[in-house]
């Protein structure tokens, strides 16, 4: 009778352990990206460049870590390259800024300067990205997700995306 009581309470405590860790779960809906840089880019040899994007992200919910982040820029349809970023953390109810950097690799019949120029222009109008990551709570729970076709000239509209 006594070991019932016990594993009685032991599971009552699990499952308020849980619902309060799902109120912050549905709070990740909320989180939003305020404001994005490029504050600087970097070519490293004729086929890659490295590039720091400075990001503004009002967490309203858990600490979480985005990795496994890939995409790919495409200018007037066209795959220009591919960059990655390594794995971010950002802080849990917080409005904090975070430097990506990110590495880029030049797809095969794209030139660097022709990259390059591109990029130093005032207009986004013709970029669009495809974006993946994976998003991990401390507890170990993780969601895929990806967007596809992402124009940056609209994303700049709202003052999400600005070049320096």
């Amino acid at each position: 009778m006594k070991r019932s009581f016990i594993y009685r309470v032991i599971v009552a405590i699990m499952i308020v352990v849980a619902a309060a860790g799902c109120s912050g779960v549905e709070k990740l809906r909320d989180i939003k990206v305020t404001d994005c840089t490029l504050s600087s880019i970097t070519p490293q040899g004729l086929r890659a460049l490295k590039a720091d994007l400075l990001v503004k992200v009002d967490n309203p919910a858990v600490q979480l870590t985005l990795d496994d982040i890939q995409g790919k820029l495409y200018y007037n349809g066209d795959a220009v390259l591919s960059y990655s970023a390594p794995a971010v953390t950002l802080k849990a109810r917080t409005e904090d800024s975070y430097t990506i950097p990110l590495k880029a690799h030049l797809l095969e019949g794209v030139s660097l300067l022709k990259v390059l120029q591109m990029l130093s222009e005032d207009s986004l109008e013709g970029f669009t990205t495809d974006v993946s990551a994976r998003a991990k709570l401390r507890s170990g729970l993780s969601k895929e997700f990806s967007y596809e076709g992402l124009p940056l000239e609209d994303l700049a509209q709202g003052g999400f995306l600005q070049k320096q």
